[in-house]
């Protein structure tokens, strides 16, 4: 089994979108490429968004999103109001691949610090309660909305995708933290 890997920092970033670092591998004539971006601070606040970017190379598709909280967040203590949403698109604020959707799904849900969650895994989405241990992490959130692709992830040409991270309804109880968002794309 041959492995080549070139790693590159990209820099240019829109500030308070982080700083994009990006790596290409060759495994068993398969090519991948790799990028990571690590949101802003989370505040507990309601009604907040928080977007962060990365760059898509040309002839790929996306195989894989992985997020990582640095620390605990937890929604509020209101069972119909209180979500973490994340979406999406190709503009800030955007949700034309996946629309907006509960990570973490109601009343006092938590997704513990370092748990990684693959909210899209090879090409797909997840249904509803995707994360719960014993379907998910040990960690994932216990509740969460179906991740359902809007449009296809396949790009001819290089483009810049946005996620949007959201606090909607009700105050976070816990946050005050960052989000590493690691983006693999599968060479078509």
């Amino acid at each position: 089994m041959s492995k080549r890997s070139v790693n590159l920092l990209r820099r240019g970033m829109t500030p308070g979108m982080g700083l994009q670092a990006e790596s290409v591998t060759v495994t068993d004539g398969q090519k991948t490429s790799s990028a990571s971006v690590t949101s802003g601070t989370i505040a507990v606040t309601a009604s907040t968004n928080y977007d962060v970017s990365f760059t898509q190379p040309a002839g790929t598709t996306i195989k894989d999103i992985i997020l990582v909280a640095a620390g605990d967040l937890t929604t509020g203590a209101h069972a119909t109001t209180a979500d973490f949403d994340v979406a999406l698109g190709s503009s800030s604020g955007g949700a034309d691949f996946v629309a907006l959707s509960a990570l973490l799904d109601g009343s006092e849900v938590s997704w513990l610090a370092s748990t990684p969650l693959w909210w899209i895994e090879n090409c797909h989405g997840h249904a509803a309660n995707g994360f719960v241990a014993g379907v998910g992490p040990t960690g994932g959130p216990a509740t969460s909305e179906a991740i359902t692709p809007a449009a296809g992830f396949y790009s001819a040409t290089e483009r810049t995708l946005y996620m949007r991270f959201g606090v909607q309804g009700t105050a976070m109880t816990t946050a005050a933290t960052t989000i590493k968002v690691t983006a693999n794309f599968l060479y078509i």
